[in-house]
């Protein structure tokens, strides 16, 4: 009915919404509204829907540490997000998959995701999202000890960060 699917709506809403908080239990309340709306959006079939609140589950779950968990829902919601040509979800969605690979020790699959995610980037031209997903290589590579590697990513990473005057977790790529 249509009070359902604006129930389902809210839901979505009010996960994104506490998502936002940076707060544990903003996180566990944004899993209980994003599960909320993905549950509805499934007996709907409404596929944008499951895809936006599935993505939002997921990237609770990473922050609440419960990174297979996390895995599992964003698996499941990639291949919805492709086949509808959601591509700003899907593009997030990749993201998601690389950090939380990454936060896994999974170097080969977050690579993997991240390079899928940059050549959609790229071929947008958004630069400070290309930086976002040039620091996230840096990162996996900092982590296989490829030192060399992860300076090459971050130096890209910062001249991007550079030309569209982009402040925000500089301090951390320094």
């Amino acid at each position: 009915s249509h009070d359902d699917k604006q129930i389902m709506n809210l839901n979505i809403e009010l996960g994104r919404s506490y998502l936002s908080l940076n707060d544990v239990k903003a996180y566990e309340e944004a899993f209980r509204y994003t599960s909320k709306g993905f549950e509805l959006a499934k007996s709907f079939g409404d596929s944008a829907n499951m895809v936006k609140s599935g993505r939002l589950g997921g990237q609770a779950l990473r922050r609440l540490d419960r990174i297979q968990e996390s895995i599992d829902i964003l698996d499941e919601v990639l291949p919805i997000a492709k086949r509808n040509n959601i591509g700003d979800e899907y593009k997030k969605i990749l993201n998601g998959l690389a950090v939380a690979h990454t936060f896994q020790a999974e170097y080969d699959k977050a690579l993997e995701y991240n390079f899928q995610s940059l050549v959609l980037r790229e071929a947008e031209g958004d630069k400070a999202e290309i930086s976002i997903t040039l620091n996230n290589i840096g990162l996996v590579y900092f982590k296989l000890h490829n030192y060399e590697g992860a300076l090459k990513y971050y130096n890209q990473c910062l001249t991007l960060k550079e030309e569209v005057r982009d402040t925000l977790d500089l301090h951390l790529l320094y």
